[in-house]
């Protein structure tokens, strides 16, 4: 794994309950003077740029930790699912168990390839198995979604393979991260100090006829949840098809973004 700095890269009722119940069990102080970003669907978050004084606390994952998000398709603004999310295990590895909850928002769900349903991560967020994408990735090495110190200005790049369960081979994938921002945002769940990550990610497709693929990968973490609380991602490829095509030929991927709708930690 290369590990060095970039030169350069870019309901609402239980939802409150729960907001209540972290600031009542000594939730973080607020960063002072950071600006509020109301996450509505179809509308980006705008990035910041204020900085921090210190770093934010680390998180710190048991057993039981639930949350469970809205993910939205961000090409329409329409909510797709409710998907819960919860650790099963700490040591030697934080596995969290992916679950899609039975709801009434369906039409427009990403479509997933059959697989595992669990993710597996450090104690620190670097996934070792990442199920947000339209198929489940294995990496070689874990690859980080936060910067080494919470801080705004962080940066690292990291570089790996990755496999896809029934496909044969390695393929490269390569990222950079950077810590943008701390802003308020809103979500459901209430209001939430974060820091903005965002993720410039190059890989090598399994399927054959693609190339040049990217994904854009942008989260919102609030140590109040240990996690974050919002996370959008979108990509591009360049397919056979399309080479010739004299606007620059590169096809959409799936543009999602998700949302906490309610934390419960555990008991």
């Amino acid at each position: 794994m290369d590990h060095t700095d970039p030169a350069a890269p870019t309901r609402p009722g239980a939802g409150r309950q729960t907001r209540r119940r972290l600031l009542g069990a000594g939730a973080v102080a607020p960063l002072l003077g950071t600006p509020t970003v109301l996450l509505v669907a179809g509308c980006a978050a705008p990035a910041v740029t204020t900085p921090g004084s210190r770093p934010l606390p680390e998180p710190r994952l048991r057993v039981g930790d639930r949350w469970v998000y809205r993910e939205i398709n961000r090409f329409n603004g329409s909510e797709v699912t409710r998907v819960q999310e919860s650790v099963t295990a700490v040591a030697p590895v934080v596995v969290v168990r992916t679950e899609v909850l039975p709801s009434e928002f369906s039409a427009g769900r990403v479509q997933r390839a059959a697989g595992p349903s669990e993710g597996r991560f450090t104690d620190r967020w670097q996934v070792l198995r990442e199920l947000i994408y339209d198929f489940a990735l294995d990496f070689d090495e874990p690859m980080p979604l936060l910067p080494d110190r919470l801080l705004v200005g962080q940066q690292r790049s990291d570089r790996t393979h990755y496999r896809v369960r029934g496909i044969s081979g390695r393929y490269g994938w390569r990222q950079r991260l950077r810590s943008l921002s701390m802003a308020t945002v809103e979500t459901p769940a209430g209001r939430f100090d974060t820091l903005q990550v965002e993720r410039l990610i190059d890989f090598e497709p399994t399927d054959p006829f693609r190339s040049a693929a990217s994904r854009h990968d942008v989260l919102y973490y609030a140590p109040e949840i240990n996690r974050w609380i919002a996370r959008e991602w979108r990509g591009q490829y360049r397919h056979d098809t399309t080479l010739d095509d004299p606007g620059g030929g590169f096809l959409q991927e799936d543009w999602i973004r998700r949302e906490l709708v309610d934390y419960a930690p555990a008991a």
